[in-house]
């Protein structure tokens, strides 16, 4: 493990609420997996958040020792940009939250949420979120690019300021 990478697993190590996983961990090699395997990397150190304590914690770490860390929500960049080679993984993947108020027609979701947890979650109260009908990004990707993604009447407002 890097200096830097060490610097920051002991700043966090005790007071880090998630999982820190660094190489030789029994759950490692499963954490380090994401959805496109060609580019697969091996980072020095995950630090899997349990919340937003755990996120603000790890981002002063990785910032007080001059390391610019990946940030893995989903895991499904194409480009491989929620992994590193040796550095800082931040992942959100158990962050996945999510709270609907009904009455506003507003939904707030954790980091970690796949586009599916958030559908799930404002179809159970009949709204439908501001995205195409497919759960996984590349479908919906795709469809948005070329303007065929048709919205409900019942949708959520997501901006702050939409009435």
């Amino acid at each position: 493990m890097n200096g830097a990478i060490g610097e920051v697993y002991s700043s966090l190590n005790g007071q880090f609420r998630g999982d820190l996983l660094r190489p030789g961990h029994t759950e490692f090699s499963e954490a380090r997996r994401i959805w496109n395997g060609m580019v697969a990397r091996t980072p020095g150190l995950i630090a899997r958040c349990a919340g937003v304590q755990d996120v603000q914690a790890v981002v002063r770490a990785a910032s007080a020792a001059g390391i610019s860390p990946a940030i893995r929500c989903g895991g499904h960049s194409l480009a491989g940009f929620s992994s590193c080679e040796g550095g800082l993984v931040i992942d959100l993947t158990n962050m996945r939250q999510v709270n609907v108020e009904e009455t506003n027609r507003r939904a707030r979701f954790s980091g970690g949420c796949l586009l599916g947890t958030v559908d799930t979650a404002t179809q159970a109260v009949g709204l439908s979120s501001l995205m195409a009908p497919y759960s996984t990004p590349a479908q919906r990707k795709i469809l948005t690019s070329f303007g065929h993604c048709a919205v409900a009447a019942e949708t959520l407002a997501w901006s702050p300021s939409s009435k």
